[in-house]
């Protein structure tokens, strides 16, 4: 508690901003991180509204439910967060996505700082994925943002997407449909962010393939140490919202989902690969398939 104060005292909250396409491992990624002593994850956070609000969402009570898999009135962590921000608790989840700069910086400050002092940690990482929602962030001098551009292989990500499409029988999520998403988000953001001291790329498949020595990585770019416990992430406990059901199953390893490679046609991968050729040379992904 007294290191939570004290760097409070000096400095503006800092925060690991986790910017990626759906799909791409940002659950995971989150999870990693928030296993680090001082890193407090929150996961999707921008969804807080939907756990708080009076009225469930429409998918019921399980979309209330915290990644230590209770119902997060009552998760006796949340019910302390909620009651440091006391009379704005239930106006709270709306207004950390306000569009007013004030309301928005404001009620992140409180919310952020509530979870901080609740954990006893000093970084909150934050794995919303909203680029607006960031650059909301970016422009205020409350928050110190690393920016952390969580990358995976486009014809995985399209290949997620319309498995999910297939479950839900819903057409929408269509295979280029999510690569013309993909391409558009992820350019715009390498773009605009990639010559920033405070940028830095991650790859999801080096997460897996190489947890230990990724995400060593990763906290010596943030000026931190690695932890055994990132690696073993499953053993701790987290609060997390939001994100891939993954969270709330019993892990005891990290593997990587390469089930597209089998489930793509020939003739997709090939289209796939035309239409993402550019983003596939600047992430460092092979063209042919049995490269990937």
């Amino acid at each position: 508690m007294f290191l939570y104060y004290v760097t409070r005292m000096k400095n503006p909250i800092k925060i690991l901003y986790i910017l990626s396409s759906g799909h791409s491992g940002s659950t995971l990624t989150d999870l990693i991180l928030g296993s680090h002593s001082e890193i407090e994850s929150g996961g999707e956070i921008d969804r807080l509204h939907d756990y708080i609000s009076e009225r469930p969402p429409g998918r019921g009570e399980i979309e209330r439910v915290c990644t230590c898999k209770k119902n997060i009135k009552d998760c006796a962590y949340w019910e302390a967060v909620l009651s440091k921000i006391d009379s704005d608790k239930y106006n709270i989840g709306a207004n950390i996505e306000s569009e007013e700069i004030e309301v928005f910086e404001e009620s992140n400050f409180k919310l952020i700082e509530a979870i901080l002092e609740v954990s006893e940690k000093t970084i909150f990482c934050d794995s919303s994925k909203s680029y607006p929602r960031l650059v909301k962030f970016l422009k205020s001098n409350k928050f110190a943002v690393e920016i952390i551009h969580l990358v995976r292989d486009p014809r995985a990500v399209a290949y997620s997407v319309r498995r999910k499409g297939l479950k839900l029988n819903d057409e929408s999520y269509n295979f280029f449909n999510a690569l013309k998403n993909y391409k558009k988000v992820n350019s715009k953001w390498f773009s605009e962010f990639s010559g920033l001291d405070n940028y830095h790329l991650l790859k999801y498949e080096n997460i897996v393939q190489d947890t230990e020595k990724e995400v060593k990585r990763l906290m010596q770019e943030l000026g931190l140490n690695f932890e055994k416990d990132q690696f073993e992430f499953w053993k701790n406990e987290h609060h997390n919202i939001g994100g891939n059901r993954m969270r709330l199953q019993n892990h005891k390893s990290i593997r990587k989902d390469d089930e597209y490679l089998s489930n793509i046609s020939f003739k997709d991968w090939y289209l796939a690969s035309i239409k993402t050729f550019p983003q596939l040379k600047t992430f460092g992904y092979p063209i042919l398939k049995n490269m990937a």
